[in-house]
């Protein structure tokens, strides 16, 4: 390798990637939510494949199956919670969901506006519980540069109700942290193989 690619890819995976922790704006696809929803088009399109590489969703997904996510959650929420998910995982794959109901299974974030929320609801969500629960979220996008992915962004839980504490707003906000960071590694590995061909 040149020096001068040595040191570009020093200066994209090092530096950059340690002061902002990414070196590249994610970039979604249009319409967003289109891959997941399908929005009304032919569901006989391909299925989508769901990317969790980011080690951090990874760890989150661990917690969750363990029953360790958030403390305020009993076992049997996070076993739910767990089975919701891996459902609403399934219909995204295949690009059924809706954005339709008052409560519907994918939401756009208006915060950032193409980071999508998963809502899995619990069976027995307030009746069983003294105190309303915590409600689970799954953020993910729609990379515009690989056809038919989800990537997977961050689990995290937030109030059932008003969003005092400005929870959910810091999981959108770690979501495209953590896409940009993706995109990043993606332009990097790009520019490695343009480099070795």
């Amino acid at each position: 390798m040149p020096v001068h690619a040595q040191w570009v890819r020093r200066y994209y995976h090092e530096v950059l990637s340690s002061e902002w922790g990414c070196v590249a704006v994610f970039s979604p696809e249009s319409p967003i939510g289109g891959r997941c929803t399908r929005n009304g088009a032919d569901v006989t399109w391909g299925r989508n494949t769901w990317n969790r590489s980011i080690s951090d969703y990874r760890d989150e997904m661990a917690k969750l199956y363990r029953n360790e996510l958030d403390p305020s959650l009993s076992d049997s929420e996070h076993a739910d919670y767990f089975a919701q998910l891996r459902d609403l995982d399934e219909l995204a794959a295949q690009g059924i969901l809706t954005f339709a109901g008052k409560q519907p299974p994918v939401k756009v974030m208006e915060s950032v506006h193409w980071v999508l929320e998963l809502r899995p609801t619990l069976d027995d969500e307030g009746e069983a519980f003294s105190e309303p629960p915590r409600l689970l979220r799954m953020y993910f996008a729609e990379p515009r540069e690989e056809p038919d992915m989800l990537l997977a962004l961050h689990l995290a839980t937030k109030a059932n109700g008003a969003d005092v504490n400005r929870e959910q707003t810091a999981s959108v906000r770690e979501s495209a942290r953590r896409a940009d960071s993706w995109a990043g590694a993606q332009a990097a590995a790009r520019y490695d193989r343009k480099q070795e061909a």
